[in-house]
């Protein structure tokens, strides 16, 4: 019965501490979102299109799907990102059968050229209060988290 007792306190703490950790860590990403929004505002792109930029630049020649894949977001969304980033000239969508390939045009690339130091500086800056082992433990914690969620 003691036994039976102990694991409910700590199944009700650990409860409560994961609950604390999603709230402070939702918390945290609202924070940071909204810092890089701001930081992004000086080059009139939302930080939604600078993720497709950033992935197309990553994987040139990207399938949109596969692209709604990595971003978390559905097909339709993709789409409503693409075709706003197409009227700007920022991205490039090439049909070829079913499949659409997306590339960044010569002025997606020279924006991306522009953006990237300040946003790796930015970025630097958000995580400038954690110490080298909080910052590779925090990153190894969220490692085990994504793998676990699949």
């Amino acid at each position: 019965m003691e036994k039976d007792e102990h694991n409910l306190i700590t199944d009700k703490s650990m409860e409560r501490f994961s609950i604390n950790t999603w709230v402070r860590l939702a918390h945290v990403y609202l924070k940071m979102t909204h810092a890089m929004t701001e930081h992004l505002r000086c080059w009139d792109i939302s930080l939604a299109h600078f993720d497709v930029l950033m992935q197309v630049h990553e994987a040139e020649g990207l399938m949109q799907q596969e692209l709604a894949h990595r971003l978390l977001v559905t097909k339709g969304d993709v789409c409503y990102l693409v075709d706003k980033l197409e009227q700007r000239q920022l991205l490039i969508r090439r049909n070829e059968g079913r499949v659409n390939h997306l590339f960044l045009s010569a002025q997606g690339r020279q924006l991306l050229d522009e953006i990237l130091p300040a946003h790796r500086k930015v970025v630097t800056a958000l995580f400038a209060p954690l110490s080298y082992e909080d910052h590779s433990a925090l990153l190894s914690s969220l490692r085990v988290l994504d793998k676990a969620l699949g």
